[in-house]
């Protein structure tokens, strides 16, 4: 289900990579996904979505995207360090 790279190359693989979000249904961390409520939720893949919310539900939530559910991307620069850190996690 998870569509985040489950490689960390050599010269990372002592220190943990740091993702900006974490998927709900698979863990991984992420730079691109859907929000869903305004950050009630996030999916990584329309498949991790897709096993909470059809797509039927999906567009009814999405609401031609006037509402707090989105696809959107994040860069490095929205990592919170402040808050709890969100390491890679793919298996």
């Amino acid at each position: 289900m998870c569509k985040q790279s489950n490689s960390i190359p050599s010269s990372e693989a002592n220190s943990p990579k740091l993702f900006p979000r974490k998927c709900d249904t698979c863990r991984c961390g992420m730079f691109e996904g859907y929000v869903v409520g305004g950050g009630e939720k996030y999916f990584c893949s329309q498949g991790c979505l897709n096993t909470v919310y059809t797509q039927k539900e999906w567009k009814s939530l999405y609401a031609e995207g006037n509402s707090e559910s989105y696809y959107t991307e994040w860069s490095e620069e929205d990592i919170d360090h402040e808050d709890e850190p969100i390491f890679e996690t793919n298996p």
